[in-house]
């Protein structure tokens, strides 16, 4: 498992970024310990980012509601 990155135009990835970071902490904290990992976030960094996750976690699922291919769209009439 490996850390997602934020993509700007899809907004929920933010909320996809947090929730990967906060299943790989105590990994991250291991390998931090152990000399492995150079850099990691700060404690003050860390409670950010699951304040982020508490906040966007309602958006990402009304988001998941809304996708998907079962709801009406207009489509373009073809010209025969």
């Amino acid at each position: 498992m490996k850390p997602i990155e934020d993509v700007t135009t899809r907004w929920w990835s933010t909320y996809a970024t947090c929730d990967r970071l906060l299943r790989l902490k105590m990994y991250l904290c291991l390998l931090e310990n152990e000399g492995a990992l150079t850099c990691n976030l700060t404690d003050s960094q860390w409670c950010i980012v699951h304040d982020l996750h508490i906040l966007l976690k309602p958006f990402m699922i009304v988001q998941k509601l809304l996708e998907g291919q079962t709801y009406v769209t207009i489509m373009p009439s073809r010209s025969h």
